[in-house]
């Protein structure tokens, strides 16, 4: 459940936790997975908008327990209420992470 709380006009933090049952890597069964991302959202103006964000994901297949973390930063366009473009980077922190993620992305609100 994604939670953001706004600090003021311009700034908001957010935090999204999670849990899931994943498929184990032998596929008999179902083990433990959980992340939590904190982020700082900082806004230009109606438009433009920044994201820093740390991640930490935990998996726990019985194969294998493994950890992740990752920085983020992205930014968003908002040309109009119902459409954005977003680009962002992430970076790995520890060995099991990808030393680096990007991605962009598009959200249309029908």
């Amino acid at each position: 459940m994604p939670m953001s709380y706004a600090l003021d006009d311009r700034f908001s933090i957010e935090w999204v936790p999670e849990v899931d049952a994943m498929v184990d890597s032998d596929g008999a069964g179902r083990h433990l997975a959980y992340c939590s991302i904190a982020g700082l959202e900082a806004k230009r103006d109606a438009k433009w908008s920044a994201t820093a964000e740390y991640q930490l994901v935990r998996d726990r297949d019985p194969a294998g327990h493994e950890s992740q973390q990752l920085a983020g930063l992205s930014l968003a366009w908002q040309p109009r209420d119902d459409l954005q473009f977003d680009v962002g980077a992430n970076g790995g922190l520890n060995h099991h992470t990808p030393d680096v993620e990007l991605d962009i992305g598009l959200s249309q609100r029908f």
